[in-house]
């Protein structure tokens, strides 16, 4: 494991940070752009990732974004080459059988929030039945057609399609989600005059720009991304990376000697503008990251002005974005960080603390948790609700932290770690720190899933994080367990 020092000498060394590959976006590349540099990588990908019950991707509901996205991409490519594609075709019948099976399973209204799963599942829906009708024309040999359930709802995604083709202007974050547009795409992105170009962040929406618009930057970029095969959900994360990863590891105490002007080298300054920061290049301005890089900059001895998070303040809580789908507890566990780590003052910022204290308490659950739209597991949630609300939460949050930690200790597996599905190195880290940053360590549950974290270091990480599928920001999670075996540590010793 790294030193503190080492992990953040690495990620300011990675100026886009760091993701595990997406199926995907990998997938809509496949379909959307072939002529890119990897694409015979990105096919074998899709097939090794193909699971033993033929879907792809997360457990239960987790798996449709992605095996949608590999399914339709096979067939494209199955239409377009024919001989050759056995391997495809292949893994296409089996694919769509999983998947027709698992949309019975899981309708779409109980699916997993995932970023746009409302446009994305009925987008590829779609275009699956239309290369079925296709082939039912021109039948392949071995491949016997299978009816998707009617009922998948492209309601939502029929309404943002007609509003953008009658010229209504996109919001930013709906530039991230292009390639599920259809006829849309066209209009969006001819509506955007060159040097309002935005990257989307996207590799899937970036190559059905692309198939608009010529933009030798942004195929040069794309390229780059896509030389190597499979691609990230998002080519750029770095100012939601370095604030996240400096945050935990200076809150957990974690010996960190950087050289002078480490606020500088982050550039997190540079990156917040009046109305706020996105998580990297291309992406739109957004409340989570925009308050734990403030929070960040305090801790740095850098603070800034609080002005940026009244854009994502609504009646009751605050937003990730304006006009948001569903709230997210993690976000104003963020926004309270920097509310009460500033040193502004002033009525506005006593209230809207008081706001975010209220609505994180009514927020859990009634066995302490709590659950987010950002993250696959309720390890996550808790830990940045429980953290904010134990060192900013006053009496109000108190009894909240209280019942955080028991539902921790209570839900600890045989192996000494936490986790959703079962343990794991990220949620283990989440669940130690919330109990040795709260003061509750619970017997000898922090000692057992530190000995968990070292028995596991060095192992895979399993895709938790929610962007269009399930995916993992490596060197976020490496803080996260450095910072939890810090805490192991220096509990040992005062011991």
């Amino acid at each position: 494991m790294d030193t503190a020092d080492d992990l953040i000498e690495r990620m300011i060394a990675e100026p886009y940070g760091r993701a595990s590959p997406s199926v995907y976006e990998t997938g809509r590349l496949v379909s959307l752009a072939p002529g890119l540099p990897g694409h015979a990588a990105r096919l074998r990908y899709l097939l090794d990732e193909q699971r033993p019950d033929a879907l792809w991707g997360g457990p239960g509901g987790y798996a449709l974004v992605p095996s949608l996205s590999a399914v339709e991409a096979l067939l494209t490519v199955v239409r377009e080459q024919g001989v050759g594609t056995a391997p495809l075709l292949r893994a296409v019948i089996r694919g769509l059988h999983a998947v027709a099976d698992l949309l019975a399973r899981h309708p779409v209204a109980g699916l997993p929030d995932t970023a746009a799963v409302e446009l994305i599942v009925p987008a590829l829906a779609e275009a699956i039945e239309r290369h079925m009708h296709a082939l039912r024309k021109e039948p392949v040999d071995g491949l016997d057609p299978v009816a998707l359930p009617a009922d998948v709802d492209a309601s939502a995604l029929d309404r943002v399609r007609r509003r953008l083709v009658a010229g209504a202007a996109p919001p930013h974050a709906l530039l991230y989600t292009l390639e599920a547009l259809g006829e849309a795409t066209a209009p969006v992105v001819n509506s955007l005059a060159p040097v309002d170009r935005i990257m989307c962040a996207s590799p899937a929406a970036m190559a059905a720009w692309l198939r608009v618009r010529h933009d030798p930057g942004m195929r040069k970029r794309l390229e780059a991304v896509a030389t190597a095969g499979p691609v990230p959900s998002a080519i750029s994360i770095p100012v939601f990376e370095r604030s996240w990863v400096v945050a935990w590891l200076l809150g957990a105490g974690a010996p960190v000697s950087p050289p002078d002007g480490l606020a500088q080298a982050l550039e997190l300054e540079a990156t917040l503008g009046p109305a706020g920061t996105p998580a990297g290049e291309g992406l739109p301005l957004d409340g989570d990251v925009t308050s734990a890089a403030l929070h960040t900059l305090a801790l740095l001895e850098r603070p800034q002005a609080l002005d940026a998070l009244r854009r994502f303040e609504t009646p009751t809580h605050f937003c990730c974005y304006p006009g948001e789908r569903t709230p997210s507890a993690t976000v104003n566990a963020h926004v309270l960080e920097a509310l009460s780590s500033s040193s502004a003052q002033g009525p506005w910022r006593e209230a809207a603390a008081g706001k975010v204290t209220g609505w994180l308490a009514g927020r859990q659950h009634r066995d302490g948790h709590w659950e987010d739209k950002w993250h696959a597991s309720s390890y996550y949630a808790t830990a940045c609700c429980a953290l904010a609300l134990h060192r900013y939460g006053g009496t109000r949050g108190r009894a909240a932290v209280e019942r955080a930690t028991e539902w921790v200790t209570s839900t600890q597996r045989a192996d000494g770690g936490w986790g959703r599905w079962e343990s794991t190195a990220e949620e283990t880290s989440y669940a130690v720190r919330i109990l040795l940053s709260t003061g509750r360590p619970r017997g000898d549950a922090p000692r057992r899933g530190a000995a968990f974290l070292q028995a596991t270091d060095g192992l895979p990480r399993r895709p938790l994080w929610h962007a269009k599928d399930l995916y993992t920001p490596g060197t976020v999670v490496d803080s996260s367990v450095l910072a939890a075996l810090h805490l192991a540590d220096e509990a040992e010793r005062a011991q």
